[in-house]
């Protein structure tokens, strides 16, 4: 997908799942046996709750590094999990 800005859910089978940017809502991404990529808009706080059945979660962004704009909620959440059926 490309740019992505209000609320969408992705379900993938066994295909890579990759959002360029994502800028604002709650984006919920689903997938059996793949790679999952989400990229955030620059300068949009964000949440992040990811499983993974027999991979690995990983960030390139410091999660637990930016908290929410003025003790609000974040602008982006997301949540991704990755697991067998």
């Amino acid at each position: 997908m490309g740019y992505v800005s209000g609320g969408a859910s992705i379900v993938g089978v066994s295909g890579n799942v990759r959002v360029l940017s994502y800028a604002s809502g709650r984006l919920h991404v689903r997938s059996v046996s793949a790679d999952i990529t989400v990229g955030i808009a620059e300068g949009v706080s964000f949440a992040v709750d990811a499983e993974s059945v027999s991979g690995t979660v990983s960030s390139e962004i410091p999660v637990d590094d930016f908290p929410a704009r003025h003790g609000g909620s974040p602008e982006v959440v997301i949540a991704a999990k990755n697991r067998l059926r």
